[in-house]
């Protein structure tokens, strides 16, 4: 029995080391080191790579070993890796031949589009090769709807991105907490004065910015230099993590707005250390690379606003702008700062967006994408549909598409069904904040002197160590007790930004 499931698992991590390839190649991109000229045979590379794989998942050797596994005794641990490769097996088994490398080979040619675009702020240099991979991708849905016999393609494409996801859910959680995000919305906004404009007006030159990048990497324990580095810091038009190896967890930083860089680095860490203190011994293996995007979004944006936010972190954020540039803060107090970070003040972007009007920039870009799976919209509607929900929720008129449609990597990338998991990851962590705070009440005030080191450890026994061995709505209920309730989140912001 043994034997076999150790067959098994060998040819899984056959499948997956194509993948750490390609991420290095994706880095390569992301931080300019690739040549304008190289774009085609990098897509070329890239769809090769994704070939390489799909002859895996497809092959008869794969299709015999899971037989001969499925008739064995498993252990718990055993069925859930064997569960996970099944399950991702009885999808690409079943794909149209050479879609996948199609995806891949024209996701390649989009990014590099859209570059130009965002650049250009203008959405028709990239509008025909956008249509492309958006048809490619609605085809990847429709067929996983057929394969999984699930109706509704983006259901199908979310539930096998994001195990117990689906559209129905996912929009019932969205839609019992809309209004109360639109309402504080538009309250906040009526209410906005300029009192943090001596805030706003500093800032720090990029060497500057670079120095605080490495003293919060530091707090977060993520080495990224020197002999024991896992990881590394570059520079990029949109902030993303790649995963190259168990080892080898890479993030980028846009300098610019202080403020905005020190939120950005939070959201990356966030990635980078979940990747990083994954349980050692299940490197390669299902459980320790089938994440879902609920799941890494919700660490990652729990880095970013539960602890990047809190006050004890801008109590040691302000302490060390002090020791640091004495003469640029020095009248700046800690509730003043704590007020700055946390105002409600809506606007177009949803990588600086405060943690209200958060939700709704997700909440437009999964209706939109609802809307186009479902044939209610066409690509070419995609801006001004996104203009008019901006206007409506959030109260702001998006200037050019720059600021609106391309802001995002997203949808010029294989990011389809994705974008839900950041919103979700927010209701997630409410609610598992709420248990965290209860087990581990010296948080803060460790936080005041530099150490994160508990919580860190707490996080690493209660999230990071356990991978996908659970669904995450699963994994909730294990973790804080009760299914999902969107109270918590209402009741994290209401006491946090005293709404």
């Amino acid at each position: 029995m043994d034997q076999e499931y150790d067959n098994l698992i060998e040819l899984y991590q056959e499948i997956i080391l194509p993948s750490s390839i390609s991420s290095v190649l994706y880095w390569d991109m992301e931080t300019n080191k690739l040549p304008k000229m190289g774009v085609n045979y990098r897509s070329r590379q890239l769809g090769y790579l994704t070939k390489q794989q799909q002859k895996i998942w497809t092959s008869d050797k794969l299709r015999e070993t899971l037989r001969k596994v499925e008739n064995t005794n498993l252990n718990d641990f055993q069925k859930r890796n064997f569960n996970l490769i099944k399950r991702a097996y009885e999808v690409k088994n079943n794909l149209s031949e050479n879609l996948l490398s199609e995806i891949t080979k024209q996701s390649a040619l989009t990014n590099e589009k859209w570059k130009v675009a965002k650049k250009s702020n203008d959405i028709g240099v990239v509008v025909d090769d956008f249509e492309k991979l958006f048809n490619l991708q609605k085809k990847y849905a429709t067929e996983i709807s057929k394969i999984r016999e699930i109706k509704d393609p983006f259901s199908a494409l979310i539930d096998y991105r994001d195990e117990g996801l689906n559209g129905v859910n996912v929009s019932k959680y969205f839609n019992e907490i809309k209004p109360f995000l639109i309402k504080t919305v538009k309250k906040k906004k009526d209410n906005y004065d300029n009192r943090f404009n001596n805030i706003k007006k500093l800032d720090l030159n990029k060497e500057e910015q670079k120095r605080i990048t490495h003293l919060i990497s530091d707090l977060f324990e993520y080495r990224y230099s020197g002999k024991a580095s896992r990881g590394n810091i570059d520079e990029v038009e949109h902030p993303l993590t790649i995963t190259c190896g168990p080892d080898d967890v890479r993030i980028t930083v846009k300098f610019g707005n202080v403020f905005n860089v020190i939120s950005s680095t939070n959201h990356e860490l966030g990635h980078a250390i979940h990747k990083l203190n994954k349980n050692e011994k299940w490197n390669n293996l299902p459980v320790n690379n089938f994440g879902s995007p609920t799941q890494a979004e919700m660490i990652s944006r729990y880095t970013e606003n539960k602890i990047g936010k809190s006050f004890a972190f801008n109590d040691w954020m302000l302490s060390n702008f002090k020791n640091r540039f004495s003469s640029k803060f020095d009248e700046i107090t800690s509730s003043e700062y704590n007020d700055f970070i946390n105002l409600i003040s809506p606007s177009t972007s949803r990588m600086n967006a405060d943690e209200v009007s958060y939700g709704l920039h997700i909440i437009i870009r999964f209706e939109i994408e609802r809307l186009l799976f479902n044939e209610k919209i066409m690509i070419k509607e995609v801006s001004q549909i996104w203009n008019e929900k901006y206007e409506k929720y959030l109260g702001v008129q998006v200037g050019n598409d720059g600021e609106g449609v391309l802001q995002d990597l997203h949808w010029f990338n294989t990011y389809w069904g994705y974008f839900h998991g950041y919103f979700m990851g927010d209701l997630i962590g409410s609610q598992i904040h709420y248990t965290m705070e209860n087990e581990l009440q010296d948080w803060e005030s460790d936080l005041r002197t530099g150490d994160l080191s508990k919580l860190l450890k707490w996080q690493s026994k209660k999230i990071y160590s356990l991978g996908a061995s659970y669904p995450i709505l699963d994994h909730l209920v294990r973790l804080t007790g009760e299914n999902l309730n969107v109270k918590y989140h209402k009741k994290y912001l209401e006491n946090k930004l005293k709404l």
